[in-house]
């Protein structure tokens, strides 16, 4: 699986086709939102059933709170045919640490 740390999504995300899924819940994400990022956000439930929304974009960074979920949806993404999937190491929490 791909991985990228906070500080490579920050030089990512300014890039045309590149977008961050955030695939944690409805609360999370309102208690604390990435800030400054070409966002999707799909609970990580509702992933399946979302896939064409994600068919566009040359690459995707998948992120969670911590990395634990975004993983797990990187892997189904692989199984789906997405070969442009990276996890964000650390999730949210790294990416506010720095």
């Amino acid at each position: 699986m791909n991985a990228v740390t906070a500080q490579e999504l920050k030089s990512l995300i300014n890039q045309s086709g590149v977008v961050l899924l955030d695939v944690r819940e409805d609360e999370e994400v309102q208690k604390r939102p990435f800030e400054g990022v070409n966002l999707i956000h799909i609970p990580m439930q509702q992933v399946p059933a979302n896939l064409k929304l994600l068919e566009d974009y040359k690459q995707i960074v998948v992120a969670c709170v911590v990395g634990g979920r975004s993983a797990h949806v990187c892997e189904f993404l692989n199984t789906q045919g997405f070969d442009n999937v990276s996890n964000l190491i650390g999730g949210i929490t790294a990416w506010e640490e720095q």
